[in-house]
């Protein structure tokens, strides 16, 4: 099919001449230099910007394109649009953006860190794409490694970054700012020269099946711990299969786990409890200054507390869990434990059924178990009133 043919049948084209093109540069912060790399990424309205991501703790934005794919008589891919457009956005980059000048908290090789190109079908032809054109890219000068279907034994992402250090940080212990290995690469690039430019880095091209991006935020700044798990997800530790994943801090008092669903059909972002939550309505990007709203609907709850005169919160937290429903206590209640002033916690109760199961019966299994750890208790109290007392409160003021 030619690019005319291509051109008035757009709409009826056949998912096999689709490509998808991820770009991720390293930067989110300057808003003159993204502007500039989308600029250029408009010029040509054959190739569709569907998205972008920029995430300004890892100092880093991810461009994702389609265009189409043209092939010759032997069905080998011989022209895509995205072509010049991804060199034209590699140009600008490089000319908007100095990797000594830049920090974050995500790891990365380079300005132009990685170019992975996912076809929707056909993965016979995703060598043929990763090598296309490939060296218009040399002439600005930087090291290209190939990895997936692109490299010529397949290579694997996490191999190739493993050697290239790509998962050290060098600044605060969890932060990676300027140009963070040698000059001269011990390790021959399939393209470019040996000799890295400080200012520009390395890129990774990758072609590949599709895969899912999908980032876990955990409440924790123990960055330690924080390891722990996305070692116990990555596939590579014995984890969920064909996932691989890492920790990195992001923002202030959090984690998150990075994981990379090389199979997302198979193992997706909900799979075994790793899960990316969408919410029902607004958007996926949350306000820090205003948070996330819930609403439920649901028969008359009672909200019951009763203070532990001790300020060890890992014995509260023990009997809150022995209290509540899910570890085994009385049926129909959640509960938690929490700092409540100074020489004090509680144990925060949720009555589901409080006609089934009362604040006497919560009061009395929290002071049983509390007397097993030579603790007192107080009464507990109500934070809100029950429904008869607020219907009769209505009923009052009209």
């Amino acid at each position: 099919m030619n690019f005319l043919s291509f051109h008035q049948n757009k709409r009826a084209v056949n998912q096999s001449m689709l490509l998808c093109c991820k770009v991720f540069f390293s930067e989110s912060r300057s808003r003159a230099a993204l502007d500039t790399i989308e600029r250029v990424a408009r010029l040509d309205p054959e190739t569709v910007i569907v998205n972008k991501f920029e995430d300004r703790a890892y100092n880093r934005t991810l461009f994702t394109l389609v265009s189409y794919v043209i092939h010759d008589s032997t069905g080998t891919a011989t022209y895509s649009p995205l072509q010049q457009t991804i060199l034209a956005m590699v140009e600008a980059a490089y000319g908007a953006i100095n990797l000594e000048l830049h920090s974050g908290a995500h790891p990365r090789l380079g300005v132009v860190d990685d170019i992975v190109l996912h076809p929707w079908l056909g993965h016979h032809w995703m060598k043929q794409l990763g090598l296309l054109r490939l060296q218009q890219l040399t002439l600005v000068t930087v090291p290209v490694f190939l990895y997936g279907a692109a490299h010529p034994t397949g290579k694997a992402l996490d191999t190739i970054r493993r050697e290239l250090g790509y998962y050290r940080p060098n600044f605060m212990g969890n932060q990676w700012a300027g140009w963070t290995m040698l000059e001269i690469l011990s390790d021959k690039p399939n393209e470019g020269p040996t000799r890295v430019s400080r200012a520009r880095g390395i890129t990774m091209i990758r072609a590949c099946p599709w895969v899912g991006l999908c980032n876990v935020p955990i409440m924790s700044t123990d960055v330690s711990v924080a390891r722990r798990i996305a070692r116990m997800v990555s596939a590579p530790s014995g984890g969920l299969p064909t996932v691989q994943s890492m920790a990195l801090v992001h923002g202030e008092g959090s984690a998150e786990i990075a994981c990379i669903l090389l199979e997302p059909n198979r193992v997706g972002g909900s799979s075994h409890g790793l899960r990316c939550l969408l919410p029902n309505e607004g958007p996926t990007r949350v306000s820090q200054a205003r948070g996330i709203t819930m609403i439920g609907a649901c028969p008359w709850v009672g909200l019951y507390n009763v203070p532990i005169m001790s300020i060890d919160v890992s014995v509260a937290r023990r009997i809150a869990t022995m209290v509540s429903a899910p570890g085994g206590g009385l049926p129909t209640v959640q509960s938690m434990a929490l700092v409540h002033g100074e020489g004090s916690t509680e144990i925060a109760c949720i009555l589901q059924e409080p006609n089934r199961v009362g604040a006497d019966k919560v009061q009395s299994r929290i002071k049983m178990l509390s007397a097993q750890e030579g603790l007192d208790v107080e009464k507990g109290y109500f934070t809100d009133s029950s429904a008869e007392m607020i219907l009769d409160e209505y009923l009052n003021i009209c």
